[in-house]
């Protein structure tokens, strides 16, 4: 190869992780303007939810379990074309997950390199992603939504979503722990600093670990292979994978060279088989093995290609009877009590969403931009209230945080329309429950004392909760049935320990 072509060529992969690195630096922009500080101008952006509109799978999941069709979901039409041109290369040059892997993987490789010493996978090791891929569109035309388990920008919105508060906590605790000390004037500079920067979430969201955790899966494959998740596990990539087997961007040769192994080497997917054969739907364009191809052979070009099928492996047939069960799973979970069943009274929901609770689920894709956006830190994953049809879907938790009736974030950042776009009046007019007080718990029903919590910090301007007159004299509160919106400040702020005395039900 030419030292002008081999420069070329490394021009080029410097150009792609130029690229991979502004993509991630855009996803981290967005998140951080979703999970703006309360009273910022926030100007109804959709924040990092630009990244689910255009994710194919995510809207096809979301379509699929709807039965309709959002205009939000037009960035993913252009994006499947773009597959259907370039196959894989998003996940090459444009995923920040993978972005985030790569600069793991780069950390970590001499672990890797220690423990499995040059051992790769079998082939049949790369069908369970084209399983979860089934799985989840099943899953969602059956009525469940599991796509936020697994697509990957889910992953990494719901991970930063648990570990901002984590560290905002943890820098809290910081400076507090460094007052008095001789460093206190540098520490409270940098917290200073970096306070407009972290997140305005006052607590960690309920079943944090579980969003830490599904991250940490992908952070722990990569540790057995580079690009694992990428490689075994992404529905995302798998369905590029699928469109990209006949697309015209493509690398050849098609296989490497009988007396070079440099391209099957250097290649971060593994997409070169045994007997040398380039797997098309493995491939990402990533320009490695143009880069290290030092005769100058490999090169990508608009070419229409052969159809090609990888080589035969003994555990392919027993890996697709394994795939088949694995998607009919869902289904079968669908049909059970299990699956879904009606939320409990004290089960809220984002505002909007009260009168359409099934509806609501089969749109709502799991992202968790809206827990990064909500200000008060009211909004957070839900368990099995609902059944596995529920799993991750966003409930209002007013003992956490309540919902400011100014506030329509949650509806601006959802990608599907799940959580609908409301002015604060429409707002209003759809209330999220109704607070009823617990007589046997409120103070002043119980007791000869006075509390008046609950009707002070009551945001409606007319007040939803009135005082009037108890059984021992002392003022109790009254909730106005047509005034009160179900924000939830009155749970939040009641002062009888443990579970309020005045809670807001479905």
């Amino acid at each position: 190869m030419s030292g002008g072509s081999l420069r070329s060529a490394r021009t080029q992969l410097w150009l792609r992780r130029i690229v991979q690195l502004l993509a991630l630096a855009l996803f981290l922009w967005l998140f951080r303007r979703t999970a703006a500080p309360a009273g910022e101008d926030y100007a109804a952006q959709a924040g990092v939810a630009w990244w689910f509109r255009v994710d194919p799978l995510a809207q096809a999941s979301a379509a699929l379990a709807g039965r309709s069709w959002t205009w939000l979901a037009w960035p993913a039409l252009i994006f499947l074309g773009l597959a259907l041109l370039a196959g894989r290369a998003f996940c090459g040059w444009l995923c920040p997950l993978g972005t985030l892997l790569d600069l793991w993987g780069r950390c970590t490789g001499w672990f890797r390199r220690l423990v499995w010493r040059g051992r790769t996978a079998p082939a049949w090791a790369r069908l369970p992603r084209f399983a979860v891929l089934l799985a989840v569109l099943l899953a969602a035309a059956g009525g469940l939504q599991l796509v936020g388990l697994v697509d990957p920008f889910s992953l990494l919105t719901r991970g930063l979503a648990a570990a901002d508060p984590a560290i905002r906590l943890g820098a809290d605790a910081g400076s507090t722990a460094l007052l008095g000390s001789p460093v206190e004037p540098a520490s409270e500079w940098l917290y200073a600093t970096t306070l407009p920067v972290l997140s305005p979430r006052a607590g960690m969201p309920a079943l944090w670990w579980a969003s830490l955790a599904l991250l940490g899966l992908a952070a722990v494959l990569e540790l057995v292979g580079r690009r694992g998740w990428c490689r075994w596990a992404c529905p995302l990539g798998a369905l590029y994978g699928l469109l990209g087997r006949w697309a015209p961007l493509l690398r050849l040769p098609g296989q490497t060279c009988a007396h070079c192994g440099d391209c099957r080497t250097s290649c971060d997917l593994g997409a070169f088989a045994d007997d040398g054969r380039l797997r098309r739907a493995d491939c990402t364009v990533c320009l490695r093995c143009v880069a290290s191809c030092d005769r100058g052979i490999a090169r990508v070009v608009l070419r229409l290609p052969r159809p090609s099928t990888a080589p035969p492996d003994p555990g392919r047939r027993a890996v697709l009877i394994g795939g088949a069960a694995l998607a009919a799973a869902p289904l079968i979970a669908a049909a059970t009590p299990l699956g879904r069943r009606d939320p409990p009274d004290d089960l809220l929901r984002p505002p909007g969403v009260a009168a359409d609770e099934a509806g609501f689920l089969d749109r709502c894709v799991r992202c968790g931009a809206c827990l990064a956006a909500c200000p008060e830190g009211a909004l957070h994953s839900d368990g099995f209230s609902a059944g596995l049809a529920g799993l991750l879907a966003p409930a209002l938790v007013p003992r956490r945080g309540a919902c400011a009736p100014d506030c329509t974030r949650c509806g601006e950042v959802c990608p599907t329309g799940a959580i609908p776009r409301l002015s604060v009046d429409a707002k209003a007019a759809q209330p999220i429950g109704l607070a009823v007080v617990d007589e046997q718990r409120c103070i002043p029903f119980v007791s000869e004392e006075s509390c008046l919590v609950c009707e002070e910090h009551c945001p409606i301007a007319d007040k939803a909760i009135r005082l009037r007159p108890g059984p021992h004299g002392e003022d109790v509160p009254h909730v106005r049935r047509g005034a009160c919106i179900g924000c939830g400040w009155c749970e939040m702020v009641c002062p009888v320990e443990g579970v309020a005395a005045i809670r807001v039900l479905r």
